[in-house]
């Protein structure tokens, strides 16, 4: 399955709030889905790739790991 995960906490917030989703879309992708998890972007954490690289960034995912796309707030 393709899935897609929106969380507004980021993984590494240090609550259940952000690993839950998290926890989760690992679970998935270690059992051979493709899991995408979209949340805020938080200091210290990579940026998502621009949007024209998106569709190049899906294609070369390593889909053993959720792929995490963190969003900055505009």
């Amino acid at each position: 399955m393709n899935l897609v995960f929106v969380n507004h906490m980021h993984p590494v917030t240090p609550h259940v709030s952000g690993m839950r989703s998290w926890y989760f879309a690992r679970a998935l992708a270690q059992r051979g889905h493709r899991v995408v998890q979209i949340c805020e972007w938080r200091e210290g954490t990579e940026p998502p790739p621009p949007p024209e690289r998106l569709a190049r960034h899906l294609e070369e995912h390593d889909w053993t790991e959720p792929l995490l796309l963190a969003i900055k707030p505009q």
